[in-house]
């Protein structure tokens, strides 16, 4: 499968998943979740997909082929496989650290999901229409514009391979 994704932690309403890092930051997971799950540990395996917005806007969720309740500890894994379709955004953080910005679009049925994410490291290489793979999590963060708090998911990823 090119599109893998394992979230456990506590089902924080019908829309989310709360997951800690081992850092102890929680990232907030956009996830379809029965009503009767919300409160509660759940174990979701499924696909991280995005759908495009009325107003032009990349809305990202994973929709869940399983979900069961568990006492399993928090885990955030995704394992995506796609081709670049914009050129990487090389730059190296305040803090010294190397990150390239990526979007990647995932292959599902006759349709495709456009899935931004970060590498963490130097991907400048990499051209528009590679085919690559991607091991990481599912990272939520946010941002004041203005007076408005937004909330921007992505793949965060500590592995990629050239395929």
């Amino acid at each position: 499968m090119n599109n893998e994704v394992l979230i456990i932690g506590t089902a924080k309403d019908e829309n989310s998943v709360e997951a800690a890092r081992p850092s102890g930051i929680i990232d907030v997971i956009p996830v379809v979740v029965p009503q009767d799950m919300v409160g509660r540990r759940i174990s979701v395996k499924g696909e991280f997909l995005s759908t495009n917005t009325y107003d032009r806007k990349l809305k990202l969720c994973v929709y869940p082929s399983e979900i069961v309740s568990t006492i399993e500890p928090d885990k955030n894994d995704i394992h995506i496989e796609g081709f670049l379709c914009k050129s990487p955004n090389y730059r190296i953080t305040p803090a010294g650290r190397h990150i390239t910005d990526l979007l990647v679009a995932v292959h599902h049925g006759k349709e495709s999901s456009y899935l931004p994410c970060i590498y963490w490291g130097d991907a400048s290489s990499l051209k528009i229409g590679d085919m690559i793979g991607l091991d990481g999590r599912i990272q939520s963060r946010e941002y004041l514009k203005g007076n408005t708090i937004h909330t921007v998911y992505e793949v965060s990823a500590e592995k990629l391979n050239l395929m």
